[in-house]
């Protein structure tokens, strides 16, 4: 993969390294938003109630995802560009 200054990835970038979990299905890799495609999480926030004890299926999955990368190297290629907040999305397969 090609040197990438911080949040420039385009569509068709290869991008590797680290991965900070964002969310369930949000990570950062230098200082990259990428939205990893195929997972669909509960927003944050999102809750309910399994066996009469409150339950934020968010958490869950962000824990998940991080025990999955956790002392790993990620490589993603963006797929097509999102306009999230102040950052692009890079959906990853």
């Amino acid at each position: 993969a090609s040197a990438q200054t911080p949040g420039s990835l385009k569509v068709g970038d290869q991008i590797t390294g680290p991965a900070t979990v964002v969310d369930g299905n949000s990570i950062d890799i230098k200082s990259n938003r990428i939205r990893i495609w195929g997972i669909d999480t509960p927003e944050r926030g999102a809750g309910c109630y399994r066996n009469d004890r409150r339950w934020k299926p968010m958490d869950d999955s962000e824990s998940a995802l991080r025990r999955c990368l956790q002392g790993k190297l990620v490589t993603c290629r963006g797929q097509r560009s999102e306009r999230c907040g102040f950052r692009y999305s890079h959906p990853c397969s």
